[in-house]
């Protein structure tokens, strides 16, 4: 609160806050055919008994069920499951679905084909793209089950649907699908759960790929050599490889982006999500004060308190904090928003090499003035 001292010079008080708490990275987002359990409404779940229990076992006339199954196999904790009605994904059934995840926190959003050998409609899969943005999460696509045994020429992002650069900076694709002793199964429920995985243990920063990167069970549906790798990165799709000691691993960091250098890998673009989700929450205490110097101050240290957590295990690059990031909070980038109730807090983050700078803004809820 504010004391007056002597006419004109005020004292601004701030409680000491707590510091930014980095949020979850890996909550995933199922949507698809279930045989039973709740229709059109997202039901958190925490692990396949749970899932079971609500769902029904794994079950391959349901390929969401073995894409759960696999999430939580592959190191996956924490799911979100929208059960899609009827035989079919419509349009009608997607809306309500994605309506139902808006006010739900998740990270990671996958469409489950309806059939096992069939393939999430491309009216879907551009549907789900706006909405990622609009929630600035990822999408995990499934690749199309022609891929099996397509040419590799005839593997593009072009072949998945129609979608701005925004959108592809928040997609990935892994060729091939799974392949286990009663058939094919999908393979973006696995994936999700490695990314889960590679989270928790090395941090969202890391790329979810390579040797770390092996899957619980199953095999590529297809093999993949080096040059088909190859050519598949360069159009933005990943592999899904066997070697020798590691029968299924993930083989590529690209999200669909051709554009931008930044958000053309994985990590970085779910780094800088995270980045900018855990300051907005970590900042919330401040809705209840009125933009100040000492507002200013108490901001910028806590965010960058966070940020050099973030550097010091690995996240940021640069040999010192300076090279990694810097925090902009004061009257420069604040003086427009005074009296609308807004605080920004700019950032730049060396999330690939030291001292070049990503920009990122967060505005926050402050007291009006």
């Amino acid at each position: 609160m504010s004391q007056m001292k002597t006419p004109g010079v005020y004292v601004q008080e701030i409680a000491p806050v707590q510091p930014i708490l980095g949020l979850p990275t890996a909550v995933t987002a199922f949507v698809g055919r279930t045989g039973h359990g709740p229709a059109g409404v997202a039901a958190p779940v925490d692990g396949q008994a749970a899932f079971e229990a609500a769902y029904g076992p794994a079950d391959r006339a349901y390929p969401l069920t073995l894409a759960v199954a696999d999430f939580f196999a592959n190191g996956g904790e924490a799911a979100v499951i929208v059960r899609l009605p009827g035989d079919a994904t419509t349009q009608a059934s997607l809306d309500s679905a994605l309506a139902a995840l808006k006010q739900t926190p998740f990270n990671i959003l996958y469409l489950s084909p309806d059939q096992i050998e069939g393939d999430v409609p491309v009216f879907a899969r551009e549907t789900a793209a706006a909405f990622v943005v609009e929630r600035e999460a990822m999408m995990i696509l499934e690749a199309p089950a022609a891929w099996a045994t397509a040419k590799i020429d005839e593997m593009t992002v072009d072949a998945l649907g129609y979608f701005s650069e925004p959108q592809l900076s928040r997609m990935a694709c892994y060729v091939s699908r799974l392949l286990d002793e009663s058939g094919p199964r999908p393979s973006g429920g696995a994936v999700a759960g490695i990314w889960a995985r590679t989270d928790r243990k090395d941090g969202v920063w890391t790329a979810p790929a390579g040797i770390r990167a092996d899957f619980a069970s199953g095999v590529p549906q297809r093999f993949l050599t080096d040059s088909d790798n190859a050519a598949l990165s360069a159009r933005g799709l990943n592999a899904l490889r066997s070697f020798p000691g590691h029968d299924a691993v993930i083989w590529g960091v690209r999200t669909l982006s051709w554009v931008s250098d930044t958000f053309r890998y994985v990590p970085v673009r779910r780094l800088v999500d995270h980045i900018e989700d855990s300051v907005e929450g970590g900042l919330a205490w401040a809705v209840t004060e009125p933009p100040s110097p000492a507002l200013f101050v108490t901001v910028q240290a806590q965010v960058s308190a966070f940020l050099t957590e973030i550097w010091k295990a690995g996240g940021l690059m640069g040999a010192k904090a300076a090279e990694s990031f810097y925090v902009v909070c004061d009257m420069s980038n604040n003086g427009p928003y005074i009296g609308q109730g807004v605080l920004r807090v700019d950032m730049g983050l060396a999330v690939q090499h030291p001292a070049e700078f990503v920009p990122v803004s967060v505005l926050v809820e402050v007291a009006a003035t």
